[in-house]
């Protein structure tokens, strides 16, 4: 009994393995591509390879979200090629912008030559305005693209300023580039210790920045660059940015590029419709009326035709049924006879970067050739042959036959514990249990043989049919096909087997890729941890060398009235103000000290003047004096001399008695 019960048991498990791998085989997708180690390129390519333009069309609201994401995606994978020229959506979608473009920059080249010219010339104010005149050209190009070009034409502009000694202006202009690029280099060729220094103070301010700018679109999606970086789909939070004005891209399939400068903050960017947004609409119409048929393609090659590029990196998209994922469908094709050069289907996880990062570069890691003149492409099957219908029929009897044989092995199972566990002197009840489990053990295997039967018979009608139609099913509808001989059908199998093999060799290897690649990950993500800690590191000591900083400029502050006044830390901008205008106190002050000196100077002068006319003044007073005193006193003598005389000509009066005297006394 226990030996039935154990073979019951592999039965139930080996059985449903079986259908289950036969279920499997089929449900792999049929071979794409007929056997050929030949490249049939169809045209003679430049240095820069196939002009490319990426096309995403989404099939229902969740893959419309993911849709600049995956457009993000495709164009990347274009640029890496190294065998494509990528035609950006904003340039294909939008041909007078893509024309105004190119014009832009032609002229901001010819100005910077020129400016660097004057520079050479030591003619600083031409090459300021020339540098001026190619930092206005590149503002108006396109800022995903050409901001590094614009930040060159920046920092010339301010080295120009810069060796004409013009500081002010060369200051600004530093404090307004830091912000966008805080790695900006500013050569010691052109600036002085002082600005590098300035400079580097700048570069602190900026990279120590906290200010955050919200970016949502409308139409929400869309792509966004900030400072000429990619940031992600919008909404949009980027952190660390310094105050001021910032330059901010949108872009969306079907949409014009938009460019605006704002400030940290939450902001809306409104999207315009593209020059051919018209043609992007019709042809994705078309693509969602037959996703996976001829009319797909057709729609491709005319809007690629209508873009004016050589090859559409066509990408349509829809909700998996398993969890936030999407199914995707990626080829790149022919606009002149709309060849599939590439053909890719997957199940990509919704923000898996790394995953659509290799999804797509696939499409670019070999061409596939065509089936001699004719072109290839993908089209879904049609319709299933008589065989492939029998065959799945007979493959789902199967499942179900195993599937009943498992119920009755569980049964006979436990039949036959129960009476291993009936006491044998109840003969009747156990004679009652062991029938049954023989019946049900019988109807077990039973079910199990017609199971697989049924698999092997529907599996082998399955997989000969796919093998002799296969081909068929992908090829193009002019290649004639019909009416082979049985050799040519049988060099179909076999280059079919054939190039079985080789794709499955290309799983393989893209699977080691893939390891690989999540090995390097792994390792990024240890060596960015490791670096996090390390920074981490860094701001703890930056923060504790800033709060020295700090307590020591707070007891300074004390020291300070002004200071403990304002009861605030100033800023540098504040300090470099206050130096200014200290400077401007003391070059008036010093103004004001000459302007006294010299009005002392004056008065002094003209005291002196003053003084020497009063002493002259004082002198011939004095000497006229002493002159009148002589001429006094020589008249005093002479009239002494005269009264001398006359007193000696005149007789004596006769002396009054006393009691005369004593009576005049009285009456007087």
């Amino acid at each position: 009994m226990v030996s039935s019960r154990a073979r019951r048991a592999r039965r139930t498990v080996a059985v449903p393995l079986l259908a289950a791998a036969l279920v499997s085989m089929l449900a792999r997708p049929p071979v794409a591509f007929a056997a050929s180690d030949k490249l049939l390129p169809s045209l003679v390519l430049g240095a820069t390879g196939a002009r490319v333009a990426v096309v995403v069309v989404p099939l229902d609201p969740k893959a419309r979200q993911h849709a600049a994401e995956l457009e993000q995606a495709a164009e990347g994978a274009t640029e890496r090629s190294g065998k494509a020229q990528l035609v950006p959506a904003q340039d294909a979608q939008n041909p007078t912008f893509a024309a105004a473009r190119a014009e832009k920059l032609e002229q901001a080249a010819a100005k910077m030559a020129q400016g660097k010219k004057d520079l050479d010339d030591l003619d600083s104010a031409k090459a300021v305005e020339a540098f001026t005149e190619a930092l206005e050209l590149l503002k108006g190009a396109d800022s995903t693209r050409d901001t590094p070009a614009m930040l060159d034409a920046w920092v010339m502009k301010a080295a120009a300023h810069a060796t004409g000694g013009e500081n002010g202006p060369a200051k600004k202009e530093i404090e307004a580039i830091l912000p966008l690029d805080p790695k900006a280099t500013f050569s010691s060729a052109f600036f002085s210790p002082d600005l590098i220094k300035f400079a580097e103070a700048q570069r602190r301010l900026a990279e120590n920045a906290k200010g955050e700018l919200t970016v949502r679109t409308e139409p929400p999606g869309a792509r966004v660059w900030v400072d000429g970086q990619f940031r992600g789909t919008s909404p949009v939070l980027v952190a660390g940015l310094s105050a001021g004005k910032h330059l901010v891209a949108a872009a969306a399939g079907g949409f014009a590029l938009t460019q605006v400068e704002l400030p940290p903050g939450e902001h809306l960017v409104k999207l315009e419709p593209a020059e051919m947004a018209p043609a992007l609409k019709q042809a994705a119409a078309r693509v969602k009326a037959d996703p996976e048929g001829p009319g797909r393609d057709a729609a491709a090659k005319d809007l690629g035709r209508a873009l004016k590029v050589d090859q559409v990196l066509l990408v349509v998209a829809k909700k998996s049924p398993a969890g936030e994922q999407l199914d995707v469908i990626a080829l790149r094709l022919d606009t002149r006879d709309g060849h599939n050069w590439a053909y890719r289907q997957a199940v990509l996880k919704v923000g898996d970067e790394a995953s659509m990062t290799g999804f797509f570069d696939t499409l670019y890691q070999r061409d596939d050739p065509r089936d001699g003149k004719a072109p290839r492409t993908h089209f879904k099957e049609s319709g299933s042959s008589v065989k492939t219908t029998v065959g799945v029929s007979l493959i789902g009897a199967g499942v179900v036959a195993a599937a009943t044989g498992a119920v009755f092995g569980v049964m006979a199972l436990n039949q036959s514990n129960q009476f291993a566990q009936t006491p044998q002197t109840q003969v009747v009840k156990s004679e009652t249990m062991a029938s049954q489990g023989r019946t049900y053990a019988w109807v077990a295997d039973i079910s199990y043989i017609v199971a697989g039967v049924a698999a092997v018979t529907g599996g082998i009608l399955v997989l000969t049919d796919k093998a002799e139609s296969g081909d068929e099913l992908l090829a193009p509808s002019s290649s004639g096909r019909k009416g082979l001989d049985p050799k040519a059908v049988e060099e179909e199998r076999r280059r079919a087997q054939e190039q079985e093999k080789r794709d499955a060799a290309r799983r393989a290897e893209e699977r080691k890729r893939e390891e690989e690649a999540r090995e390097r990950r792994k390792a990024q993500e240890a060596e960015q941890k490791a670096s996090q800690a390390d920074d981490a590191k860094a701001l703890e000591e930056k923060k504790k060398a800033e709060e020295e900083e700090k307590r020591k400029a707070d007891e300074e502050a004390k020291k300070k009235a002004e200071e403990e006044a304002r009861g605030k830390k100033k800023t540098k901008k504040e300090l470099q103000e206050e130096e200014r205008r200290r400077k401007e106190e003391e070059k008036r002050q010093k103004a004001e000290e000459e302007k006294a000196r010299r009005e002392e100077e004056a008065a002094k002068k003209k005291g002196d003047e003053a003084k020497k006319s009063d002493d002259e003044a004082a002198k011939q007073r004095a000497e006229e004096e002493a002159a009148a005193r002589k001429k006094a006193e020589e008249e005093a003598a002479a009239k002494k001399k005269a009264e001398e005389d006359a007193a000696k000509k005149t007789p004596p009066e006769k002396k009054k008695p006393a009691d005369e005297d004593h009576d005049d006394l009285r009456n007087y």
